[in-house]
């Protein structure tokens, strides 16, 4: 098993709930293994069904003991390549890419969780913050 990097059965599906669990990360030596659960149903206004799309992801990619992302030998995707995949994606889309970065994602999560009236305490738990860091990534216009 790589270490720091999500494997396949670290995500569970259950409904639209998405939970991942994160073995290693920059703080896990503190915290320990923390999870993150996701509401995957759609958002108002959206027609991305996450839940959805990591299913299909998930049994398109198989390997119950297989990294998460990674290539078809085996190798994990490192993340410079994650942003660069991500990057290609978006364009493909027809997105505007420099609004957009793998970090996007703990922007996303703290601006969803906030969304939803998660307590601060909630949303620092969740993004595995230890400071009051998080509040810069909520983005509620």
């Amino acid at each position: 098993m790589v270490r720091g990097c999500l494997h396949v059965d670290d995500v569970l599906i259950s409904g639209d709930l998405i939970t991942l669990s994160f073995r290693r990360f920059k703080h896990s030596s503190l915290q320990g293994p923390q999870s993150l659960k996701i509401q995957g149903a759609c958002s108002p206004g959206s027609s991305i069904y996450v839940a959805a799309f990591l299913r299909d992801f998930l049994r398109a990619r198989g390997a119950k003991q297989a990294l998460l992302f990674a290539y078809p030998d085996g190798s994990p995707m490192l993340r410079r390549e994650f942003d660069v995949a991500l990057k290609q994606l978006l364009i493909f889309c027809g997105y505007q890419t420099s609004a957009f970065k793998g970090h996007s994602f703990r922007i996303g999560a703290a601006t969803a969780a906030a969304l939803r009236g998660e307590s601060d305490a909630q949303i620092r738990a969740a993004g595995r913050w230890t400071s009051d860091a998080f509040r810069r990534y909520i983005r509620i216009a």
